[in-house]
């Protein structure tokens, strides 16, 4: 989709109302937890963010994403070591793709 094709369907879109169906229904064999080990998480993707990104001017965004919270959601179950691996694999890949936009 262009950027032009974007602008006429919001265009036309402004103004009114949508109604989404209840999405929970969709999400109901689906883990509902946060992991236990989310705060020992931020710690390390905090450190992480701060030893890779230096004074990167997108440093507090990617900060304030709170991507740990993000990965203790999505493996809610996993071993931390697990959890850090596929976690800090995440980040790369949104750091990655914010890096060639």
């Amino acid at each position: 989709m262009t950027q032009v094709e974007a602008s006429t369907i919001l265009a036309e879109l402004r103004g009114q109302s949508i109604v989404l169906p209840d999405l929970n229904v969709m999400f109901d064999g689906w883990p509902q937890d946060v992991n236990i080990n989310l705060n020992q998480l931020r710690r390390d993707v905090d450190g992480w963010l701060d030893s890779m990104m230096g004074h990167n001017p997108k440093l507090e965004g990617f900060k304030a994403a709170d991507f740990a919270y993000f990965g203790a959601t999505w493996w809610p179950h996993a071993s931390y070591d697990r959890l850090k691996v596929v976690t800090f694999l995440a980040v790369w890949l949104f750091a990655w793709d914010d890096g060639v936009k």
